[in-house]
């Protein structure tokens, strides 16, 4: 469905929500057929208000979604104020680029690479491209290309386009900045509902310093749309662009809930992410993504926004210390082949061992005289203080005689993970034995 592959592994459990989806739709469509007219629009003079609820919490049939999303989010008022306007901005800056243009054409072939389809990536394109230069505020953050893809499957560009500006700044407000101070916000009241329903699995959690910004910041910043199937993140988004932010919170704290006796067995947070993920995967029933077991009546809309300014006074403190240490680790993470385990270990090493005399702005970074005792517990038989220099200065990118925890990462990555070509150009041959080169020499 919607040209989405399915895991060979839960083929099985899609094909019986399919026995179940295809028999409902008719129905679905009789709840929803009274606001639409020919060519599946709305009647003119429907508002968001004259929808239930109810049945948008029943899911909105695939031919009404876009319709209905559009009205959610106020688009049709927005092209109606600024007629043109995102045509006007692709021509105006069509030879123009930016560092923010450079990161959308990376990520646009890899948004949903299964499609395999040029004239999708080319609207995906577009619309970043359109908005990156209409809101400079953000430009084009991480995961704003997985939500505009999601988008552009149920409505034309322009559309997206101002789907996607309400969503940026008005349903989830903060989540698509480079500190993503919104999802960590949220990530912080997340913990806060655990300790008050699930007190033992918050305890848990604690005991066992996991973190669990680095489940939840991924799945916030994408709403869900890269784990859950996709029929089920669907339904998601139909309740959060009807009902507010809040139904995200919710979702979020009912599925750790639901799985926690599992949970409580798992002591990293490399165990935890990987479960969690694992159990997204298998949510082929978009009730039991919506069920409210916990949170009998929900959060309350008003509540969660008083809750988000109490907490982002405290995440702004924390903010420069916290959220750089979770997106080094992420971004260090994805772009190295080292488990997410083995990146835990060497930034706590980095960490032990960072100067904290060296003036080096918010982050820590190591000096020569300390990164030879790093190297050496990675590498024992490294004892050559001369080698060592040169490393130092190799991996010393900025030359600023210190190392940041990406520049280290980034040489450790190579020497450790590299092609053979990779690692001879960083360490020359004469010095080292490519054979000694392992994580465990």
């Amino acid at each position: 469905m919607y040209g989405f592959p399915v895991p060979i592994k839960f083929f099985k459990h899609y094909m019986q929500y399919l026995s179940q989806f295809v028999p409902n739709l008719s129905s679905q469509y009789e709840k929803f057929s009274g606001f639409f007219g020919p060519n599946n629009k709305l009647v003119p003079g429907v508002t968001k208000s004259d929808i239930p609820l109810k049945i948008v919490r029943s899911g909105i049939p695939p031919k009404y979604r876009g319709e209905l999303w559009r009205l959610f989010c106020g688009v049709q008022k927005k092209i109606a104020e600024n007629p043109g306007l995102f045509e006007e901005i692709l021509e105006k800056h069509k030879t123009q680029t930016s560092e923010h243009t450079w990161q959308i054409e990376k990520d646009v072939p890899r948004t949903f690479p299964y499609f395999n389809d040029i004239e999708f990536d080319k609207k995906l394109r577009r619309v970043l491209v359109a908005y990156s230069w209409y809101n400079t505020v953000i430009g084009y953050c991480q995961s704003m290309n997985i939500i505009a893809g999601v988008l552009l499957v149920f409505m034309d560009e322009e559309s997206a386009f101002w789907t996607l500006d309400n969503i940026v700044k008005e349903k989830l407000p903060h989540y698509y900045s480079s500190d993503m101070e919104g999802a960590l916000v949220d990530t912080e009241i997340l913990e806060d509902l655990l300790k008050q329903y699930a007190p033992k699995l918050y305890a848990h959690f604690t005991n066992c310093d996991i973190k669990l910004g680095i489940f939840s910041i991924p799945q916030y910043l994408t709403l869900f749309a890269c784990k859950l199937p996709k029929e089920t993140t669907f339904r998601i988004w139909d309740c959060m662009l009807y009902e507010g932010s809040k139904v995200v919170v919710e979702v979020m704290l009912e599925f750790i809930c639901s799985n926690q006796d599992e949970l409580l067995k798992r002591r990293d947070d490399a165990d935890v992410v990987t479960f969690l993920n694992r159990q997204l995967m298998q949510i082929f029933i978009p009730e039991v993504a919506l069920s409210r077991n916990v949170l009998v009546h929900g959060i309350d809309q008003k509540s969660l926004e008083d809750a988000r300014i109490k907490y982002t006074k405290i995440v702004s403190q924390q903010a420069k210390n916290q959220s750089n240490q979770t997106m080094e680790l992420l971004e260090a993470h994805m772009n190295t082949q080292f488990s997410w385990g083995e990146v835990k270990s060497i930034y706590k090493q980095f960490l032990y061992l960072s100067d904290s005399t060296t003036e080096t702005g918010d982050l820590p970074k190591i000096s020569l005289s300390t990164f030879k005792p790093l190297i050496r517990h990675v590498f024992p038989k490294w004892t050559n203080d001369e080698f060592v220099s040169w490393l130092f200065k190799a991996m010393d990118e900025n030359k600023d005689n210190n190392l940041d925890f990406r520049e280290l990462i980034t040489g450790l990555n190579t020497l450790c993970k590299g092609q053979s070509y990779s690692r001879c150009v960083t360490v020359p041959i004469k010095d080292l034995s490519l054979s000694q080169i392992s994580l465990n020499s």
